[in-house]
């Protein structure tokens, strides 16, 4: 997706959407855009712990917690469009993915 005419923002297996910059007239990777996820998906041990390894158990018969990615999305991004516009240039965009979430990001 472009987010104006020298920036482009893409998508796919990363779980990250990534910036493509203009420079004179040559596409090249810029920047991943990365938020920080939130404390409590990222706590290890305890009661969440506990009732993450019996979800896993009652659901797809795991015995173990199984690892997620240190990014928002734990799975490939699938789709992106541009969520709030500042004249002609994208300010924010959402991406969802095959995990089932719909993140908004800022275009910066």
């Amino acid at each position: 997706m472009f987010t104006n005419e020298n920036t482009a923002v893409a998508c796919g297996h990363d779980c990250l959407p990534l910036v493509l910059s203009n420079s004179g007239g040559k596409w090249e990777f810029s920047n991943l855009i990365q938020m920080k996820k939130d404390p409590v998906e990222t706590k290890t041990g305890g009661t969440k712990a506990a009732f993450e390894l019996f979800k896993n158990k009652v659901e797809v018969g795991a015995n173990s917690n199984t690892q997620s990615l240190s990014t928002l999305h734990q799975n490939c991004i699938t789709c992106v469009s541009w969520f709030q516009l500042a004249g002609s240039d994208v300010k924010q965009f959402t991406t969802s993915a095959l995990d089932g979430k719909v993140v908004i990001w800022n275009a910066s």
